[in-house]
């Protein structure tokens, strides 16, 4: 006989709703999976994701099924990450998905690489450092929410 598997987001929380996530990169790929499996799981949604484009097809997709906020945010932007944050309701738990990995070429061939207004290279600045501001920006939040996950 076959085992299931039960899916990712009952063995963390086995009762979503009512609960809120904060997915990072959200609008395409894995964020989206996490998305619709939290959709499903009765869980309401704050999405962000750098493409607006991807967030409006996200909402038009799930704004039936959920209460659901998003947000067309660079997190390598410490600032405006920190002021957007402030104004968030209660988050119960944060999907930290959001990476990018840029490489581009010069006419000749020779990588370019790219920074954040920080002067960060992007990729690093992305997937390690907006990580950490995000960490840091919601944590207060986090733990102000009954039952967050700490």
């Amino acid at each position: 006989m076959a085992k299931t598997v039960e899916p990712i987001a009952k063995v963390i929380y086995p009762d979503l709703k009512g609960k809120t996530a904060l997915v990072t990169g959200a609008g395409k790929s894995i964020g989206r999976g996490c998305v619709q499996e939290l959709v499903d799981q009765g869980c309401d949604i704050i999405a962000v994701s750098r493409t607006q484009a991807d967030l409006d097809s996200l909402y038009k997709q799930f704004s039936d099924k959920c209460h659901i906020i998003t947000k067309s945010l660079d997190i390598t932007d410490w600032q405006l990450v920190e002021d957007w944050f402030q104004t968030l309701p209660p988050i119960h738990f944060l999907v930290n998905n959001a990476a990018v990995f840029y490489i581009e070429q010069d006419k000749m061939g020779a990588k370019v690489k790219k920074h954040t207004e920080d002067g960060l290279e992007l990729t690093v600045g992305t997937n390690f450092f907006g990580h950490a501001l995000l960490i840091q920006s919601l944590m207060s939040l986090l733990k102000a929410t009954a039952k967050g996950r700490r």
